[in-house]
């Protein structure tokens, strides 16, 4: 019976909600994060919540001057260093990217102009010898000039 006693108290204990302590306080720090606390902080104005008001209860009704001393703006309306650091790589990247356009924009304006100057080309293939251009590879040699200036040409 004993044994039965110990467990049925055991067991009473696990399933009755645990008391939490009754007096906490609430405080929002210089990057806009709202804090909770047993003990208050001494560097922050901080509001005392009791048991009459429970932990975690959402207080954004009140005025929040009186859980602040610092500017009411949102970390999350401020740039964090990783946003700057995405932000430096994107415009590089960008920069890299038109740099690139660019000269593939005059590649193919030399290209097309090359093919619709001279009605024979002549190429040199990788053994050294060379050959006249057929009219088929021609053709297909003014299309991709003039889609590479469509793609990278901004006029």
């Amino acid at each position: 019976m004993r044994k039965f006693t110990a467990c049925l108290f055991i067991l009473s204990q696990m399933i009755l909600p645990v008391q939490a302590e009754s007096d906490y306080y609430i405080w929002v720090d210089a990057n806009g994060v709202t804090n909770y606390a047993a003990q208050k902080p001494n560097d922050h104005e901080a509001k005392h919540i009791t048991t009459n008001r429970s932990f975690g209860q959402n207080y954004s009704s009140e005025n929040p001057e009186q859980l602040s001393d610092t500017p009411t703006r949102k970390a999350k309306d401020r740039p964090s260093e990783q946003d700057k650091a995405l932000a430096q790589t994107r415009s590089n990247h960008n920069l890299e990217v038109a740099a690139a356009k660019r000269s593939n924009c005059q590649i193919g304006r030399r290209n097309l102009a090359k093919l619709e100057e001279f009605a024979r080309i002549r190429l040199t293939d990788e053994k050294g010898g060379s050959r006249i251009l057929s009219d088929d590879e021609r053709t297909a040699r003014l299309n991709k000039a003039n889609k590479t200036i469509k793609e990278n040409c901004n006029g």
